[in-house]
């Protein structure tokens, strides 16, 4: 049996795929919706592997931009897991990854005059195992599967993909 605390890793708390800016304003405890859906534990064992490639993934940005920069790079995830009403609220897809925990989206405040789409490309050239790896406006959307994945990489903007 899988638990939330198994979504800990080095750098990243269980919490941290939960929060929701839209879920606090419609009081919409995120967590609580969660635990309701009756496949939550298979979700989480997607959400631990998302937790684990989230460490990896802040480990490979520190090795390209921490000494370009000249500090450690921290990773800020503003979507995580979305109950299916806080993804309606904000327009997601129906069949949104967010929605399985296999999604986040996230920035870098150390990255901030970096810009993403370089971001991406980096990741890409690295052959880093991703399903998506989006430009999304001011955030990178980043899913992981734990089989099969896309390896898809490029920009989403104005509803519209453009691979890299």
């Amino acid at each position: 049996m899988y638990e939330i605390k198994n979504l800990q890793t080095k750098n990243f708390k269980p919490l941290d795929f939960f929060k929701s800016k839209t879920g606090d304003e419609h009081k919409i405890d995120n967590l609580k919706e969660f635990l309701k859906q009756p496949n939550h534990q298979e979700m989480l064992l997607d959400g631990i592997h998302l937790a684990n490639q989230m460490q990896k993934l802040r480990g490979f940005l520190n090795n390209i931009y921490q000494n370009k920069i000249g500090k450690e790079i921290t990773i800020v995830i503003n979507s995580g897991y979305r109950c299916p009403a806080i993804n309606n609220l904000v327009g997601g897809k129906v069949n949104s990854q967010h929605m399985k925990l296999q999604a986040c989206d996230f920035y870098s405040p150390e990255l901030e005059n970096i810009k993403l789409i370089d971001i991406v490309k980096a990741i890409k050239e690295a052959n880093f195992e991703v399903d998506q790896m989006l430009v999304e406006k001011t955030w990178i959307h980043f899913s992981c599967k734990m089989l099969n994945n896309r390896n898809m990489f490029g920009t989403y903007l104005n509803k519209k993909f453009t691979a890299i």
